[in-house]
Protein backbone atom coordinates (compact mmCIF):
# COMPACT_ATOMS: atom_id res chain seq x y z
CA UNK A 1 0.00 0.00 0.00
CA UNK A 2 1.51 3.24 -1.23
CA UNK A 3 1.77 6.10 2.03
CA UNK A 4 -0.45 9.05 1.23
CA UNK A 5 2.56 11.78 0.40
CA UNK A 6 3.63 9.18 -2.07
CA UNK A 7 0.05 9.45 -4.01
CA UNK A 8 -0.39 12.47 -3.26
CA UNK A 9 2.97 13.36 -4.99
CA UNK A 10 1.81 11.02 -8.29
CA UNK A 11 -1.26 12.87 -8.62
CA UNK A 12 0.27 16.61 -8.61
CA UNK A 13 2.73 15.47 -11.18
CA UNK A 14 0.20 14.35 -13.00
CA UNK A 15 -1.64 17.63 -12.83
CA UNK A 16 1.68 19.83 -13.91
CA UNK A 17 1.52 21.31 -16.96
CA UNK A 18 5.64 21.85 -16.50
CA UNK A 19 6.87 18.78 -16.69
CA UNK A 20 9.33 17.78 -18.85
CA UNK A 21 10.32 21.36 -20.12
CA UNK A 22 13.53 22.96 -19.37
CA UNK A 23 11.94 25.53 -17.12
CA UNK A 24 10.03 23.34 -15.08
CA UNK A 25 11.81 23.65 -11.72
CA UNK A 26 12.52 27.42 -12.02
CA UNK A 27 8.71 27.06 -12.75
CA UNK A 28 7.98 25.52 -9.85
CA UNK A 29 10.32 27.52 -7.53
CA UNK A 30 8.77 30.67 -8.89
CA UNK A 31 5.15 29.59 -8.39
CA UNK A 32 5.87 28.70 -4.42
CA UNK A 33 6.83 31.88 -4.15
CA UNK A 34 4.01 33.61 -5.13
CA UNK A 35 1.77 31.01 -3.49
CA UNK A 36 3.42 31.86 -0.17
CA UNK A 37 2.83 35.50 -0.77
CA UNK A 38 -0.90 34.91 -1.04
CA UNK A 39 -0.75 33.06 2.62
CA UNK A 40 1.89 36.36 3.56
CA UNK A 41 -1.01 38.63 1.80
CA UNK A 42 -4.39 37.36 3.86
CA UNK A 43 -2.13 38.38 7.13
CA UNK A 44 -1.51 41.89 5.35
CA UNK A 45 -5.16 41.82 5.38
CA UNK A 46 -5.59 41.44 9.18
CA UNK A 47 -2.99 44.28 9.64
CA UNK A 48 -5.25 46.92 7.13
CA UNK A 49 -8.40 45.80 9.54
CA UNK A 50 -10.02 43.40 6.55
CA UNK A 51 -10.34 39.67 7.75
CA UNK A 52 -10.57 36.61 5.16
CA UNK A 53 -12.03 33.24 5.58
CA UNK A 54 -10.35 30.23 6.47
CA UNK A 55 -11.55 28.66 3.20
CA UNK A 56 -9.04 31.14 1.96
CA UNK A 57 -6.42 30.20 4.11
CA UNK A 58 -6.69 26.64 3.05
CA UNK A 59 -6.53 27.02 -0.58
CA UNK A 60 -3.45 29.31 -0.32
CA UNK A 61 -2.03 26.20 1.56
CA UNK A 62 -2.97 24.24 -0.42
CA UNK A 63 -1.42 25.69 -2.93
CA UNK A 64 1.79 25.94 -1.32
CA UNK A 65 1.83 22.36 -0.77
CA UNK A 66 1.16 21.12 -4.24
CA UNK A 67 4.44 23.75 -4.73
CA UNK A 68 6.55 22.20 -2.35
CA UNK A 69 5.44 18.68 -3.20
CA UNK A 70 6.66 19.19 -6.75
CA UNK A 71 10.22 20.48 -5.66
CA UNK A 72 10.81 17.83 -3.31
CA UNK A 73 9.20 15.06 -5.68
CA UNK A 74 11.70 16.37 -8.02
CA UNK A 75 14.63 16.11 -6.04
CA UNK A 76 13.46 12.21 -5.25
CA UNK A 77 12.30 13.62 -1.72
CA UNK A 78 8.83 12.62 -0.25
CA UNK A 79 6.86 14.67 2.23
CA UNK A 80 7.36 12.12 4.85
CA UNK A 81 11.32 12.45 4.19
CA UNK A 82 11.19 16.04 4.84
CA UNK A 83 8.91 16.34 7.38
CA UNK A 84 11.17 13.55 9.50
CA UNK A 85 14.27 15.71 8.70
CA UNK A 86 12.74 19.07 9.53
CA UNK A 87 11.54 17.47 13.13
CA UNK A 88 14.90 16.22 13.88
CA UNK A 89 16.62 19.41 13.22
CA UNK A 90 14.42 21.41 15.36
CA UNK A 91 14.32 18.45 17.96
CA UNK A 92 17.87 19.13 18.08
CA UNK A 93 17.94 22.94 18.02
CA UNK A 94 15.23 22.49 21.26
CA UNK A 95 17.83 20.71 23.42
CA UNK A 96 20.49 23.10 22.19
CA UNK A 97 18.32 25.52 23.74
CA UNK A 98 19.14 27.61 20.37
CA UNK A 99 15.64 27.09 19.11
CA UNK A 100 14.03 29.99 20.46
CA UNK A 101 17.79 32.20 21.12
CA UNK A 102 17.52 32.46 16.71
CA UNK A 103 13.38 33.70 17.26
CA UNK A 104 14.85 36.00 19.81
CA UNK A 105 17.80 37.29 17.94
CA UNK A 106 15.59 37.83 14.39
CA UNK A 107 12.98 39.67 16.80
CA UNK A 108 15.98 41.97 17.96
CA UNK A 109 17.22 42.75 14.64
CA UNK A 110 13.82 43.73 13.76
CA UNK A 111 13.19 45.88 16.54
CA UNK A 112 16.40 47.57 16.62
CA UNK A 113 16.00 48.52 12.90
CA UNK A 114 16.44 52.26 12.35
CA UNK A 115 14.69 53.27 9.21
CA UNK A 116 16.63 56.41 9.05
CA UNK A 117 20.18 54.54 9.16
CA UNK A 118 21.63 55.06 5.47
CA UNK A 119 24.19 52.27 5.60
Amino acid sequence: MKRWDEEYARFCASTDGHRGSGTMMPALALGLAAEAGEVAGLQNKLMRGRNYSFAEAKEELGDVLWYVTRIADEYGMTLQQLASENRAKLEARKRAGTLHDRLAARRGMVENCDPDRED
